[in-house]
């Protein structure tokens, strides 16, 4: 069985529930569990190993885009898709 976890991260901040997802995806591994932890809208910023494997599921600022302006969700994906990637999310959250 595989286990997903979501979690919605810290936008650069350390989050106690990103850190409870992350040190909870680290015991159920080391039982021997197939787990993926799934950061949603940010990347995670945890004080130990990060176990998460995979890109932010929902980039975090075209999701606000989206929400705060009507005409953003008519511009074509391949023209908001960069912001999308980690290192303009976690540029962007940096603070």
């Amino acid at each position: 069985m595989h286990i997903a976890i979501i979690t919605a991260g810290g936008a650069g901040m350390f989050c106690g529930s990103c850190m409870h997802d992350n040190s909870w995806a680290k015991g159920l591994r080391t039982a021997g569990a197939e787990v993926s932890l799934l950061p949603m809208y940010t990347p995670i910023r945890v004080d130990e190993e990060d176990q998460s494997l995979t890109p932010v599921f929902f980039g975090g600022i075209n999701c606000y885009l989206n929400d705060r302006f009507r005409w953003w969700q008519r511009v074509p994906r391949i023209l908001t898709r960069w912001l999308d990637s980690p290192g303009i999310i976690r540029r962007a959250t940096k603070g």
